[in-house]
């Protein structure tokens, strides 16, 4: 397993069969572990770029004799060794369909990439030491809490909002902004869009950039102001268009009706009238979706088109 985390694998291109508990756990393993590419010291074993059929390679005596590195197949001036003098060199026993499995299975670039540092200078393969934050992963002091910190930090860096909802609401109505839409008569996708502007987390190209340092952060619809989630489905020109269109719409069905402000959009209405607050609230919701379809569209939201 040591010798495993050091290589830089693919858990579909390994020569084994890996249980679904493995199989996890070795995906954590690299959200976790990065590994610092250098041709000269990269493990040739459960390598995802050196395949051979479709499958990384792994020949276990050889390990034992030391052969890790593509460094150990070649000789001082970058050209691999041929098999008699490979044996020779290690005291290996394998077959020379062995030997030409490896050889080939090794992309070209990787060759010329060592070939050309040969030439500057000879270099010492060494295999890739196991840290996290500093922290030698074998090393006792590398505990489960630690592990979990890299882990939590990894895939979720941006800061819990759970308490934005006391700001603007009392407790009492907390509960029923967090579980009232689950009951209004809409579709799964809307309240799924709902749930993800609700708690901060849906995908719009501010927190893509926050979380997974995507460069480009720009309104999909003004292409002008960064894209948070209060530009795209509130303040953006186009959107602010849909909302004046869609509050007008409201008013000529109902004189009573609220006026909508941004918080109202993101959490829905809360109103005595119990029945009210489920109309506006399912369209709320609905004209959410919307925006979020014209997004991934790329199309302006039109208020014409979401009657339609």
């Amino acid at each position: 397993m040591d010798f495993l985390l050091r290589c830089d694998f693919c858990i579909t291109k390994l020569p084994v069969k890996l249980s679904k508990f493995h199989q996890q756990v070795l995906l954590y393993w690299k959200l976790i572990y990065s590994h610092n590419f250098t041709p000269h010291s990269v493990p040739i074993w459960n390598n995802r770029c050196i395949l051979s059929r479709r499958k990384s390679l792994f020949f276990d005596d050889w390990v034992e004799r030391g052969i890790l590195s593509i460094l150990h197949l070649m000789d001082s001036r970058g050209n691999f060794l041929d098999y008699d003098d490979f044996v020779n060199k290690f005291n290996l026993k394998c077959t020379k369909q062995q030997h030409s499995v490896v050889i080939k299975a090794i992309p070209q670039a990787m060759v010329n990439m060592v070939k050309g540092m040969l030439l500057c200078e000879n270099r010492i393969p060494m295999m890739p030491a196991l840290f996290i934050d500093d922290i030698n992963f074998i090393d006792k002091k590398c505990t489960n809490k630690i592990i979990r910190g890299v882990l939590t930090s990894n895939l979720f860096p941006l800061s819990l909002k759970r308490k934005n909802l006391l700001k603007d609401y009392p407790e009492e109505s907390i509960v029923r902004i967090r579980t009232g839409y689950l009951t209004l008569p809409i579709s799964p996708k809307a309240k799924e869009t709902h749930f993800k502007t609700l708690n901060d987390i849906y995908p719009c190209n501010e927190f893509l950039r926050q979380r997974f340092n995507i460069d480009k952060n720009n309104c999909t619809f003004c292409d002008s102001y960064t894209e948070t989630l209060e530009h795209l489905f509130f303040s953006c020109t186009y959107t602010r268009v849909f909302w004046e269109a869609f509050q007008d719409w409201i008013s000529e069905k109902d004189n009573q009706s609220p006026k909508l402000e941004y918080k109202d959009i993101k959490y829905g209405v809360i109103i005595q009238n119990k029945k009210q607050e489920m109309m506006y609230n399912s369209l709320i919701i609905i004209a959410k979706q919307f925006i979020h379809r014209c997004r991934f569209m790329k199309n302006h939201p039109l208020f014409l088109v979401y009657m339609n």
